[in-house]
């Protein structure tokens, strides 16, 4: 390959034309050229391409290269831009690849798929892309294909300077393209040998733990992607999973030959593996510049989460703890769709996948919105303090209506992969999706990093800190959790300071009262004077806060206020207060705002109660006490009053 005039030649390869676009003007001239783009273009062949222009009739590649590798056109010499990808367009060469793209149909004739009949049997490939929310099928590259792509690459590296190499969803994440059968770290890894100062994205690697064959789908039915075996030992990039199955790019296979793939040299393969037959292999993470990585540069995947969803200001987050956390999901693009969703207003700065795949979302100066009203050894608002991974995994599952399956959302968890266990908050055991080795192993790597880098005080649980609503990680992981403690802190519990009852003399038990939302509760609120609020009066109910309803007295006063529910009587038509002698409290406002204080469901806490504390507020304290007797005990959070307690 040689360059002439700003265009590409090939003395003795494929036969190379320069097809400018008709009656078109002549585009810009590149300035500061230093990136080359790869991109998908989906045409029948590189002749074709006349038609994909952007807004000012630009081609969009200056070079298309043909699925056999037998034509390459040239739309736009090198000198000019093409019209790609807007503002990179001026310092960038970008190169289209013929490819239909996603099979869109469904219906298959005669083993084809219907889509521009372009993808026959073993050359297409079954995946999610990392911002796609749907599990599609792709047409692969053909090996000749990107042969061709590397040699052209490189020789327009050399020949123009170029620094950097971006696949064209790096840019532009939402346009699937080139599409997740591009084996973009595979062409990544083959420049970056070649050219070791080029600016590319490496990905963590990964090694295969036996020898596997990879798969054109996540099931054990699918066709092989090559007849080839890969061996083991083999370093591979883990880019995507389902339930117990891994989409890998085999590193190796065009460098080590036929040692590497038994039968012969085959390069550029991409396909599904079993998730228990890779590893997470010798990499250590760091953190840089606020991000993770490994100690040889490597990237972690890093997808940004939507503005709205997480602080952006650096220095918002001045962490101090490591807070973990379970999805609820099925699959890694279910969390990472809902933290790149505007609407959703959370997010997180990692998840880690079943197979140990690690992905981060924010950076660790800026705080994601992941803990919500949370509270920690008198720390509150632990956004501003914490730093969140989200572990994938279903949390706790229900039965099938058949009662023969376990399931999350609709879909079915083998029974070997759950386990039956007692969540602190509750007495009953419940069953919940087990935590892969693979999984466990990469959240231990990366919280020793991160305690390292940060000096980070402890790891908990969400459901510690976010006590009202929240179980993850559930009782599941919290074994981990203390192995992880042993291991880093040389302890294996929190460290927290510990309180006791200690009722008045003469007293054996104190109050004990509901938390609504992290507020005070008012222990002496202010009835409502006069209001009149005799039984069988009618009233309008606005609010419902168990036990306490917002009601307005529909004549008389036609006070309003707080009445406790077992005053009121529902009927068909009206409602009405239903006893004597009942009470209406006045509505407050500001942070007073709410119902009454209610005596917690628990009762009274008996002296000697075991308690930590979440935050002091005036003459009140938020803490979790320990309910029940050994081996039923469980914890529960409430409001004491601080004379009642005392530090042990």
């Amino acid at each position: 390959m040689e360059i002439t005039n700003n265009l590409l030649a090939s003395l003795t390869g494929p036969a190379i034309t320069f097809e400018p676009p008709p009656g078109r003007r002549t585009s810009r001239q590149i300035s500061g050229m230093d990136t080359l783009i790869v991109r998908r273009i989906e045409a029948r062949n590189p002749h074709l391409t006349h038609g994909f222009v952007d807004s000012q009739g630009t081609p969009l590649a200056h070079l298309v290269i043909g699925r056999d590798a037998g034509e390459v056109v040239q739309r736009v010499p090198f000198s000019r831009r093409a019209g790609t990808a807007e503002s990179f367009n001026r310092g960038a060469i970008t190169i289209g690849l013929i490819n239909p793209g996603s099979l869109v149909m469904p219906v298959m004739h005669r083993g084809r798929f219907e889509r521009m009949n372009a993808a026959a049997p073993g050359e297409y490939l079954s995946a999610f892309a990392e911002f796609g929310n749907r599990f599609r099928w792709w047409a692969t590259y053909p090996q000749v294909q990107l042969d061709l792509l590397s040699e052209i690459a490189l020789t327009l590296i050399d020949h123009f300077g170029l620094k950097a190499v971006r696949a064209y969803d790096q840019l532009r994440p939402l346009s699937l393209n080139p599409g997740p059968s591009f084996p973009r770290y595979l062409f990544f890894e083959a420049l970056k040998a070649a050219r070791p100062n080029l600016d590319v994205e490496l990905r963590v690697l990964e090694k295969t733990a036996e020898v596997i064959q990879l798969r054109h789908r996540p099931a054990e039915a699918a066709p092989f992607i090559a007849p080839q075996s890969v061996q083991a030992g083999v370093l591979v990039v883990n880019v995507g999973e389902e339930p117990g199955w891994s989409l890998v790019e085999v590193v190796d296979a065009g460098q080590n030959g036929p040692e590497t793939v038994a039968g012969s040299a085959v390069r550029w393969l991409k396909g599904w593996v079993k998730s228990a037959s890779i590893t997470i292999g010798d990499a250590r993470p760091v953190v840089r510049d606020q991000l993770l990585t490994t100690e040889d540069g490597r990237k972690y995947t890093f997808i940004q989460a939507h503005l709205k969803n997480f602080n952006n200001r650096p220095g918002s987050n001045r962490p101090r703890y490591l807070l973990m956390h379970f999805t609820t999901g099925t699959q890694v693009n279910q969390a990472i769709n809902t933290f790149t969703n505007a609407d959703e207003g959370t997010s997180i700065h990692l998840i880690i996948g079943r197979d140990g795949r690690v992905i981060q979302m924010v950076p660790f100066d800026r705080a994601a919105f992941h803990a919500g009203t949370s509270f920690w050894e008198k720390q509150s608002g632990l956004n501003a303090f914490t730093i969140g991974i989200e572990l994938d995994n279903a949390g706790f599952l229900r039965r099938t209506r058949d009662g023969l399956h376990w399931q999350r959302k609709g879909v079915i968890i083998p029974e070997e992969r759950t386990a039956a266990a007692r969540h602190p908050k509750d007495f009953r055991e419940k069953q919940w999706e087990r935590f892969p080795q693979q999984q466990v192993d990469a959240a231990f790597a990366v919280a020793r990093a991160l305690v390292a880098a940060f000096g980070l005080e402890d790891i908990i649980g969400h459901d510690q800190v976010n006590f009202l609503n929240r179980l993850d990680p559930g009782p599941l992981f919290e074994p981990h959790m203390r192995e992880f403690r042993q291991a880093i802190y040389g302890r294996p519990d929190a460290r927290i300071e510990g309180f006791r009852a200690a009722p008045p003399e003469g007293v054996d038990r104190i109050d004990f009262y509901v938390n609504r939302e992290g507020r005070k509760p008012i222990t002496n609120h202010p009835v409502v004077q006069g209001a009149g609020a005799t039984k069988g009066k009618l009233v309008r109910v606005f609010e419902q806060t168990n036990p306490w309803w917002r009601i307005k007295l529909k004549s008389g006063t036609r006070a309003e206020g707080w009445m406790d529910r077992a005053n009121i009587r529902v009927l068909t038509e009206v409602t009405k207060i239903d006893r004597d002698n009942a009470v209406l409290f006045q509505i407050l406002s500001g942070r007073d705002a709410g119902p009454p204080a209610t005596i917690h469901p628990d009762g009274r806490l008996p002296a000697g109660t075991q308690m930590r504390l979440q935050k002091v507020s005036g003459d009140m304290a938020l803490v979790v006490a320990r309910i029940g007797a050994e081996p039923l005990v469980r914890d529960a959070e409430g409001w004491v009053r601080c004379v009642d307690i005392e530090a042990v």
